[in-house]
């Protein structure tokens, strides 16, 4: 028995010896991608009869290895489906992490507007290694310019302890009521390189679409060597008001009036809102002199006081918002001159004007009556 108990125990021995020695296989990882449901087609005008079909997404990264040089192919369709043009363009993000997501934009020139659909054909990418968060965006602000694009800045920090070259910035723009992408833009930093702890500021711009106020967007900062995680951006209002409708009456006044001045200040929806409006004037070459104007009935109203004849008064508006920025109109001044009372009319111009309508539809009454008579 003690012979078998010595060989049974040698066996579980070697056994455990030879599972021990056996070569470990890992597992396999796998690189996939995908698109994601959010994307859109956006038809944009370009100049004139000209215009542009785009196509905004994103793909995300399911496996385990982070993917390069991911190609996204779309073929547009006409009205019966059938095929009139594929284009292939890479990802605005080139390395793409485990669970991350990347936006894509391709364009067509379609101005016979033969283009209704679109679909996409299978993503092509390629294995790589992970590039190290080590970028940090400090801020980032979106708004609108003057001509109504999107525009988004801020300052993007080298946190890694050596250099951070050619630092590209993508913002994503998602419509909020429905998530799907609505555009995409990309630029570089400042600074080509940004040293160890270096910062440098950004601004860059949406083309070819004009993405809504509304709309809420991320960036994403990557170098060749780094890349950042994404950040939120918030929307700021850089948007001076707008001063339209301006009149004063009367237009020619004579000494003993006094001038009043209303203005039409207008701000978009999404902006801060008018804070005050200023109406400055002067006499002569005498110095500007400011009237608080006062909101009455959506106009804003100031009143210049009674001058001596023969002055002219040049004047202008200012505004500001809430956020401070400032409206100045016009450039250069309005101007009237005072004149002498006695020579000054008795209506202002539009009266004036109807009074003289009238005189000539009587007087051309009275010359057909005498017509009939004689």
């Amino acid at each position: 028995m003690k012979a078998v108990g010595k060989l049974l125990i040698l066996c579980i021995i070697l056994f455990l010896a030879l599972i021990l020695s056996y070569p470990i296989i890992p597992s396999r990882a796998e690189t996939t991608v995908i698109f994601l449901g959010n994307h859109s087609m956006i038809r944009a005008p370009v100049y004139g009869l000209l215009s542009n079909v785009y196509v905004f997404g994103e793909v995300q990264n399911v496996g385990d290895v982070p993917v390069n040089l991911t190609r996204v192919t779309v073929t547009f369709l006409d009205g019966q489906g059938f095929p009139i043009d594929s284009i292939s363009r890479y990802t605005k993000l080139n390395v793409i992490l485990p669970g991350k997501t990347a936006p894509f934009e391709i364009a067509i020139q379609d101005s016979d507007e033969r283009i209704v659909d679109y679909s996409f054909s299978e993503l092509t990418f390629v294995a790589t290694t992970a590039k190290p968060i080590k970028l940090e965006l400090l801020s980032c602000n979106s708004y609108l310019d003057s001509g109504g694009w999107m525009h988004v800045g801020g300052t993007v920090k080298n946190i890694a302890d050596r250099n951070a070259t050619y630092v590209k910035l993508i913002a994503t723009f998602y419509n909020t009521t429905n998530g799907k992408v609505i555009g995409v833009a990309t630029d570089y930093a400042n600074e080509i390189e940004l040293e160890a702890n270096q910062t440098s500021g950004f601004d860059i711009q949406v083309s070819g679409v004009k993405v809504p106020a509304t709309a809420s967007s991320v960036v994403v900062a990557e170098s060749l060597e780094f890349l950042s995680e994404m950040h939120s951006t918030v929307l700021v209002d850089r948007t001076p008001p707008d001063i339209v409708l301006v009149a004063w009456n009367p237009q020619t006044p004579n000494s003993t009036q006094q001038v009043k001045v209303n203005a039409t200040v207008v701000e978009p929806s999404y902006a801060s809102g008018v804070k005050n409006v200023t109406l400055w004037y002067k006499v002569n070459d005498a110095p500007f002199q400011s009237i608080s104007m006062q909101k009455q009935n959506e106009q804003w109203t100031a009143v210049i006081a009674p001058q001596n004849e023969g002055v002219t008064v040049q004047f202008f508006i200012e505004a500001f918002d809430k956020e401070q920025n400032k409206a100045v109109h016009p450039s250069p001044p309005y101007y009237y001159t005072v004149v002498n009372k006695s020579t000054a009319p008795p209506f202002s111009p539009e009266i004036s004007i109807a009074l003289l309508v009238i005189i000539v539809i009587v007087a051309g009454v009275l010359i057909k009556y005498r017509k009939k008579l004689f």
